[in-house]
């Protein structure tokens, strides 16, 4: 195991801290975040399901948690690269440029300061340069780069060195029947943005006239990114945290295996 490698684990492993940080803010506990909420839906009177919810609010401190947590995961990928130039290069100026380059569309890739940097230090035809092509988005995820985790990774840390705070929205979906004396039918609401106490739900279809009686059937709270220049905006943040986790060790282990770090 390589020292850099053993310190990007140890990152990870804050990373992680954060993640069980930002699950006890919000009340869960270490727990899934898909139970121990209630939600309880009625008809308000005039055609409208109402749904009242203790699924909690993230306050700015969540935010805050969640951007050290995105920058940790960040700062894996400048470690590697550094590590690869420092026992090569003298200059100190040239260090301080170093960064991990991460680019969805090749020719940016290509065009970048940062890739241009590490070319200019390790050479265009270098083992290290190739890794670091293959570790790009657009290598990962040629269908979908944006949606790449570390394309995620690296706009999220952008994003909350430009904005301060990331911004974090609880959701809920619910879903059950409306069940009336002309006969019942199903309804689902997928991720509806909630804030504490009572919110309408959007439904897909009319409600029956007089409805009798709402059966829930499920309830799933949500906490999801928002504000995100689209790049996540509505993807709940508790899987999309545990796949940014993965990319990052992949990537780690690679490099360490060839023993390029």
């Amino acid at each position: 195991m390589s020292d850099t490698a053993d310190a990007i684990r140890k990152k990870v492993e804050r990373a992680e801290c954060h993640i069980e940080a930002f699950k006890s803010a919000l009340g869960l506990g270490g727990g899934s975040p898909i139970l121990g909420y209630a939600a309880d839906v009625h008809e308000d009177g005039h055609g409208n399901l109402v749904c009242t919810t203790d699924v909690p609010v993230p306050g700015l401190e969540n935010g805050i948690i969640v951007g050290d947590l995105v920058h940790q995961l960040r700062s894996c990928l400048d470690h590697i690269a550094y590590a690869m130039v420092k026992p090569v290069c003298t200059d100190d100026r040239t260090l301080r440029r170093i960064t991990f380059p991460v680019f969805y569309d090749p020719t940016e890739f290509t065009n970048s300061l940062s890739f241009k940097t590490l070319t200019d230090v390790l050479g265009s035809g270098s083992k290290q340069i190739a890794e670091i092509r293959r570790s790009q988005p657009y290598e990962r995820d040629p269908i979908s780069p944006k949606s790449d985790p570390l394309w995620v990774i690296s706009k999220l840390d952008n994003i909350d060195k430009h904005r301060t705070i990331l911004v974090l929205n609880p959701t809920i979906s619910v879903s059950g029947r409306v069940k009336s004396h002309s006969g019942d039918f199903p309804f689902v609401a997928r991720k509806q943005p909630i804030k504490a106490g009572t919110a309408v739900l959007n439904l897909s279809g009319p409600l029956p006239h007089p409805p009798r009686e709402v059966e829930v059937e499920r309830i799933s709270p949500f906490i999801v990114f928002a504000e995100t220049e689209g790049l996540c905006d509505n993807l709940s943040v508790f899987p999309l945290f545990r796949k940014m986790i993965k990319a990052i060790t992949r990537v780690t282990n690679s490099f360490e295996s060839k023993r390029l770090i």
